[in-house]
């Protein structure tokens, strides 16, 4: 059914990595060698493969429900972002205007061509036209594709009606519905709904984390075969084998204190930008399109935001 509203459907999810590597090293002087043509469809949805849609039917249901449910409008901002690599690395050919394109409704301009403006493209109210081209490709190209697989999986169902076909209405009231439950939206948005921001949901994922560091110190206190299992996937790591003798002891005390850090850090999180929220509460539908948010509106933003870099900072560093 993939196969027959997308014949190039790519077959395993990772596939632009993949060609991007393979571009990376086929540079020649002139610059980067295009992609094969034919590969373009794929490289605007990248999302769209049979291994990502085929492992659970809920993620091609809640990619046809979201995207049907909420205009273009909505999504544009994400498929400019989901184009960078692609390009940034010139992997396929765009269309070139000095004008660039609104993607915002404000005054009604979605999809206009207008000038540039400082303010409105730091805003991202504007981007530049060769981005915008791709975005409203990969929608056009989108819509195809959910067309046709609604088609297939409603055959002998569709009727000339201006309602939502019973059939649909009664497959996505579950299954959509209980995958968005248990959805990240944050590694998986475009099967979720356009990403706003949201302090509640911001709240909502620091008490969850926070909440499961509990959960699991309190595990490491009290359960011994746990604590054993945890310091034996320690010791396997490839990473524990390459560290000289004197410093493997060292890692495995660091390994056991660990939660305590986390409990402490994540509490220290959610306290903070449960705090700084009140200020927003206060100034909740003050803002305006155009004009400046509040100045107490502003601050807890800018704390919020500052907190929650330098946490992403402190954990990528441990990566490395």
């Amino acid at each position: 059914m993939l196969r027959k509203a997308m014949p190039e459907i790519p077959q395993n999810e990772w596939f632009p990595a993949k060609d991007t590597e393979d571009l990376r090293l086929s540079k020649k002087s002139e610059g980067i060698e295009r992609a094969d043509p034919c590969k373009r469809r794929c490289y605007l949805l990248p999302y769209v493969n049979l291994e990502t849609l085929s492992e659970s039917p809920a993620k091609l249901l809640s990619l046809m429900h979201n995207r049907a449910f909420h205009p273009p409008s909505s999504w544009v901002a994400w498929d400019v972002a989901s184009h960078q690599t692609v390009f940034q690395l010139a992997m396929v050919e765009v269309a070139y205007n000095p004008h660039c394109v609104a993607i915002t409704l404000h005054q009604h301009r979605f999809g206009e061509l207008v000038a540039w403006d400082v303010e409105e493209a730091h805003e991202w109210s504007m981007v530049g036209f060769p981005r915008a081209y791709l975005a409203f490709e990969a929608q056009y190209e989108l819509a195809i594709f959910l067309r046709m697989m609604m088609e297939s999986l409603l055959e002998n169902t569709i009727s000339v009606t201006t309602h939502a076909s019973e059939v649909w209405q009664d497959t996505t009231a579950g299954v959509v519905n209980g995958y968005l439950g248990t959805v990240v939206s944050y590694s998986s948005q475009c099967f979720s709904s356009p990403l706003r921001f949201s302090i509640d949901r911001v709240l909502e994922l620091l008490e969850s984390r926070c909440k499961t560091a509990m959960d699991e110190l309190w595990l490491m206190q009290t359960d011994f075969l746990y604590l054993r299992e945890r310091l034996a996937r320690a010791q396997s790591a490839r990473y524990y084998s390459a560290l000289p003798e004197n410093e493997r002891l060292d890692h495995l005390i660091q390994q056991t204190l660990g939660p305590i850090r986390r409990v402490d850090v994540s509490r220290f999180v959610f306290d903070q930008v449960n705090f700084l929220s009140k200020s927003l509460e206060h100034d909740a539908g003050c803002s305006v399109i155009r004009q400046h948010l509040p100045q107490k509106h502003t601050d807890a933003l800018r704390a919020i935001r500052c907190i929650l870099t330098s946490q992403f900072h402190s954990q990528a560093a441990d990566l490395l």
